[in-house]
């Protein structure tokens, strides 16, 4: 590969390699794995905590009005009301 990004994701994966190598070495198979599913568990209740405080923020809450309508009209948050 080519370029500085692609050569950097190359030795990024190697050093990866590189890890789980020494961590198969250190741990039983078994070991490494209740290991790695328990990081797992970890990180994505990190993530749902993190979601959980952007989520308010990224979406706001719509109010249904029965007597007008809104229709999205194009990328530019332009709206149509009928």
């Amino acid at each position: 590969m080519k370029g500085k990004e692609n050569v950097l994701s190359e030795v990024n994966l190697m050093m990866i390699c590189y890890n789980l190598r020494r961590l198969m070495s250190i741990f039983t198979t078994d070991e490494l794995k209740t290991r790695l599913e328990g990081l797992k568990l970890h990180i994505l209740s990190k993530i749902d905590s993190v979601l959980s405080l952007l989520l308010p923020f990224i979406y706001k809450t719509i109010t249904i009005n029965p007597f007008a309508f809104t229709i999205f009209k194009s990328p530019k948050d332009q709206y149509l009301s009928i």
